[in-house]
């Protein structure tokens, strides 16, 4: 299993006219969960979110995206219905990002992360994180380089966990510090860290040992498209 993820990243905070042609997408369970929201900018995050990947598993199944349905996994981790389960997929937002990874044949878990203050790094990877790992931060020659270091650990981390559909803190024992794979109660997961910008770290895993190839694309909607009949998957 070695098909290729494409992982999608987006500012949550697109144009009126973009969130509403997303936001006509959802289903009626998702259209009530934004709703629940209170928060504006959590608003947008699930929107362009959910949207979004609509967007991009109608270009890969060839359908409309507001027909496709979804279930739950064993762990509660969102998939799609039959009969297009084979085609997994994932989601993650933070402070204003969203990526979404969309993998042909393995299940895939990806994380984008915005970094942390000093204190709370600390606080957070001497609690959690294998000693070697709480070491190397400690190593950092400055704030900045250790929050860089932690946010791009904990990335890791995340996207292992939801990778497998899994438990977070359980993984963030595992060691994943200059590994390609890491190795969680249910076997090996392959891990790649992702293009950010500045401020964020992100990362994909997928199940399994075999390397990840991850191609990842920053989504900018077509103008011209949203105001006619369609929008496009994305243009980079």
């Amino acid at each position: 299993m070695t098909g290729r993820i494409t992982v999608w990243l987006a500012a949550a905070d697109q144009p009126g006219p973009v969130l509403a042609r997303l936001a006509a997408l959802l289903d009626p369970d998702e259209r009530r969960r934004a709703a629940q929201l209170a928060d504006p900018a959590a608003r947008r995050e699930f929107v362009v979110g959910h949207g979004l990947g609509r967007l991009l598993l109608a270009e890969v199944l060839d359908r409309p995206a507001d027909r496709l349905r979804f279930g739950r996994g064993p762990h509660g981790k969102p998939e799609l219905a039959e009969p297009d389960r084979a085609v997994c997929f994932n989601l993650s937002h933070s402070a204003g990002l969203v990526a979404f990874a969309v993998s042909p044949e393995r299940p895939v878990g990806v994380d984008v992360q915005r970094h942390e203050r000093p204190d709370v790094a600390r606080r957070m990877a001497g609690r959690y994180f294998p000693a070697a790992e709480a070491a190397w931060l400690g190593e950092a020659a400055d704030d900045g380089a250790l929050v860089d270091r932690f946010g791009r650990l904990w990335a890791r981390k995340e996207a292992c966990a939801k990778a497998v559909g899994g438990r977070l803190i359980p993984v963030l024992a595992v060691p994943v510090l200059d590994r390609s794979v890491a190795e969680v109660d249910t076997g090996p997961v392959a891990l790649a860290d992702l293009p950010a910008p500045a401020g964020y770290s992100a990362a994909v895993a997928a199940v399994g040992g075999a390397p990840v190839s991850a191609l990842t694309t920053w989504w900018q909607p077509d103008a011209a498209a949203v105001k006619g009949d369609s929008m496009p998957v994305a243009s980079c």
